[in-house]
């Protein structure tokens, strides 16, 4: 592949849609609504109400991060409060 065609293929990788494209404003709403989910908890969901199962979970978990840094949603931390009995 000669240095255009390189460049010209590039360019596409830019522009072209994602595997999750078509959920992100589900996986924003359950993001911001729930700002402590993980990228496995997202997973679930998405296969169990949306039944999407065609994607894997580094995928998932790449996106998300994206997300986050995108529109600004920090991972919370919930702290268990819990003690031996």
């Amino acid at each position: 592949m000669d240095f255009e065609t390189a460049v010209e293929w590039a360019e596409t990788l830019k522009t072209r849609k994602r595997k999750l494209d078509d959920y992100q404003e589900t996986i924003l709403d359950w993001l911001k609504e729930h700002p402590d989910l993980s990228a496995s908890q997202i997973s679930d969901w998405l296969e169990e109400r949306c039944g999407y199962r065609e994607i894997g979970e580094s995928t998932v978990r790449t996106y998300i991060k994206e997300l986050r840094e995108k529109y600004h949603i920090p991972k919370a931390l919930n702290k268990r409060h819990f003690e031996a009995l």
